[in-house]
This record gives C-alpha cells, sequence and structure tokens, in this order.
C-alpha cells in the first residue's frame, strides 16, 4: 500500500497539483494587471506585455525541461521547476516598479513551463491506458486553480487586500509542491522510450505532419486563449466600465465554464478520435467571437465568455494527447516543444491584441480571433491518423 502510494497516487496529485498552481501563477497577473498598472502609474493595455514575458519564459522552459526530463528523469527537473515559481512569486511580491515585475515574470514562466508540460507527461506514463482521461482531469484542476485564485483577487482586492499577498502565498505554496514531488517515486520510462529520445532519432519526427500539424493548431487555439484571459479584465472595466469585482469575476466565469467543459470530455470513450471533438469546439469557438461583435454591453459579454470558456474547454488537453499518441516513443520531449509552441501563442497574444484594441475598434478585434480558431479546426481535420514513431 504504502509502495503504490509513493509511486503512482502521490506523484500523481503532485502533478495535478502542479498544473494547478501554474494556473494559479499564470491568472494571478491576469487578474492583477490593472490594479499594478495603476499603482505603477502605466496603462494597463501595455503593462499586458508583463504576460508576453511571462510566456517567453514558458515556451523555453517546456522545450529545455522535456529534453532534460527525457535525459536525467523528471523528478529533478520538476523540482527545479518548483523552485523558480517560488522565486518568481516572491519577487513578483516585493516588487517596487515594472522592471521587477518582468523580472518574476520571467521565472514565474521558466517554473510555469516546466510544471505543465512535465505533469503531463507524467500523468500519461502513470496512467497509459487513459491517457485522454488524466489529460483532461489535469485541465480541470488548471481551471480549478484559475478560478479559485481569481474569486479570491475579485472577492479580496475591492476590499483593501493587497495583490502582493497572493503572490507571497503562491510562493510558500510552490514550496511544499517542491517536498510533494521530493517523497514521491515516478515512474521510469521504459527502456524503448530512453532509446528512441537521443536527439538523433528525435529530429526526423520534427519535420513531420503528424508533429508540425498539432504544433500550428495548438498555437491558434493558445493565440485566442491567451488573448482573451489577458484582456478579459482589462476589456470589462476599461470599455464598458464593469465594476472592478464582476470584470475579475468575468474571468473566473470563463475558467469555471471551462472546467465544465473539461469534465465531460475527461469522460469521453478513448476510441473517439479526438479530432472531431477539437474541430467542432474550435468552429463553436469562432462563430462566438463573431457574436461578440454585436454585443453592447458587459453583462452580455461576461455571458459570452462564459460560453466561450465552455467551447474552449477540451482542445488543449485533446491536442496534447494527440500528439503524445502520435510520438509515443519521444513523448517528453514532443509534448515539451508542442506546448512550448502553443505558449508561443501567449507571448504574441498581448502584444498583438493590445496593438490592435488601440489601433481598431474594439469589439472588431474580438470579431478577428475567429480566424485562429477556424485554422485551428480546419489543420485539426488534416492530422494524420497513424504514428510517424520510428
Amino acid at each position: 500500500m504504502n509502495k503504490t502510494i509513493l509511486s503512482k497516487i502521490l506523484p500523481a496529485g503532485a502533478s495535478l497539483c502542479a498544473v494547478a498552481l501554474f494556473a494559479v501563477s499564470a491568472n494571478l497577473v491576469f487578474g492583477s494587471i490593472v490594479k499594478v498598472a495603476k499603482e505603477f502609474n502605466i496603462q494597463a493595455e501595455l503593462f499586458a506585455m508583463v504576460a508576453s514575458v511571462q510566456f517567453a519564459g514558458f515556451l523555453v522552459s517546456s522545450i529545455i525541461g522535456g529534453i532534460l526530463s527525457d535525459k536525467f528523469g523528471r523528478k529533478i527537473i520538476i523540482q527545479t521547476a518548483c523552485i523558480m515559481l517560488s522565486l518568481g512569486a516572491l519577487i513578483w511580491g516585493i516588487s517596487n516598479n515594472i522592471m521587477t515585475c518582468y523580472l518574476g515574470s520571467i521565472f514565474l514562466g521558466l517554473g510555469g513551463g516546466i510544471l505543465e508540460s512535465i505533469s503531463c507527461v507524467i500523468l500519461m506514463e502513470l496512467f497509459p491506458g487513459r491517457k485522454k482521461m488524466v489529460l483532461n482531469i489535469s485541465q480541470v484542476c488548471y481551471c480549478l486553480g484559475a478560478v479559485g485564485s481569481l474569486f479570491a483577487l475579485g472577492w479580496l482586492m475591492p476590499n483593501g487586500a493587497s495583490w502582493r499577498i497572493f503572490f507571497f502565498i503562491m510562493s510558500v505554496l510552490s514550496l511544499i509542491l517542491y517536498l510533494l514531488f521530493f517523497v514521491s517515486r515516478f515512474p521510469v520510462p521504459n527502456a524503448l522510450t530512453e532509446q528512441q529520445s537521443d536527439s538523433k532519432k528525435i529530429k526526423p519526427l520534427l519535420i513531420t505532419w503528424s508533429f508540425i500539424a498539432p504544433c500550428i493548431a495548438l498555437f491558434c487555439y493558445v493565440f485566442a486563449e491567451a488573448g482573451t484571459a489577458t484582456f478579459i479584465n482589462i476589456f470589462l472595466q476599461n470599455h464598458y466600465h464593469a465594476p472592478e469585482r464582476w470584470a475579475i469575476y468575468a474571468l473566473a466565469t470563463f475558467w469555471s465554464f471551462m472546467v465544465f467543459g473539461r469534465i465531460l470530455c475527461a469522460f469521453i470513450p478513448e476510441k473517439i478520435s479526438p479530432k472531431t471533438i477539437i474541430s467542432l469546439l474550435s468552429f463553436s469557438a469562432a462563430l462566438l467571437f463573431i457574436v461578440q461583435y454585436f454585443l453592447s454591453s458587459w453583462i452580455a459579454s461576461f455571458i459570452f465568455f462564459a460560453l466561450l470558456g465552455f467551447s474552449f474547454a477540451g482542445i488543449w488537453p485533446l491536442i496534447v494527447n494527440l500528439t503524445a499518441v502520435l510520438n509515443p516513443r519521444s513523448a517528453g520531449t514532443v509534448v515539451g516543444i508542442t506546448v512550448a509552441v502553443g505558449a508561443a501563442g501567449c507571448i504574441v497574444a498581448p502584444a498583438v491584441l493590445g496593438y490592435l484594441f488601440s489601433k481598431l475598434n474594439i469589439p472588431l478585434v474580438w470579431a478577428l480571433l475567429a480566424i485562429p480558431m477556424i485554422l485551428c479546426g480546419i489543420i485539426t481535420i488534416a492530422i494524420p491518423n497513424h504514428s510517424s514513431d520510428p
């Protein structure tokens, strides 16, 4: 019994907590952008670039973390990520200018990229027969972390709580997560996985359509999701003059509806192709972005963002699952790179959409986000059904 706890239950629980904590780190930044921008006397749309900095670190660590975890093992790499996340949160908590926030965001991204990608790999290795289910459960945990942190921000900040307190708490939680991983025993990749994970055998995979197509699809999805998550709070407060509390709650509701959708996706039978579900969800999200153009109140937009969260629900975990299934012998590296390419959408979206929001009709910018979702659906349909893994 003790062996089962240490080798399966504890690492699975720690991995799910890691995904949730990564969500907390990202959404504390999203939810506090307007408040921090006012404190440092900078325009919120410009300060949104801090999210780009965070996800630049995420991109780098997703790639490097995946490669290093295949080479040196999951445990030491993910423990290092916990330390980096704790340091980033601490820097945010003590920051007294914009540049310090950027530095903290780099460490948040470096830690978060590894926690997100390697935790998913660990869960798939622990439960190889239920990859689709455990990935959706991991993303339910992501949404719960996002929802919990945002509801706390929306409830406490308008009542006078400092945004810094939340980052200090996250720093402590990251150290507790380190201890959970420290006492866990990790599954050892089989000999075939180790044999296939050297660079010479991975490089041919990187030029196959079965690898490239999921990367492009994930980038398109993440661009739209990151743009939405970054600007919900700013958009509702600055464009519709919604109350601060309800603007933050709108972002929390967005993630809450994604929880519902991902719970449903977790019970999709393994025999059903994820391509069909990804495409349907992508096209429904594109339609909702077009509908946003015609809305005229913050209450209507609040409802729109909730429905959009439901449409987004299963896209990320299903694309990652598809990548792992098509490239089973190099899962750590390939999933890490795919997640990193998706994270590039988080880097690009705040800068591109911040510029467009300042130059174009704001509802039109939301409608334009239908384009990447349509591309995501079309590219997913074109992904092959067979493995390219040698």
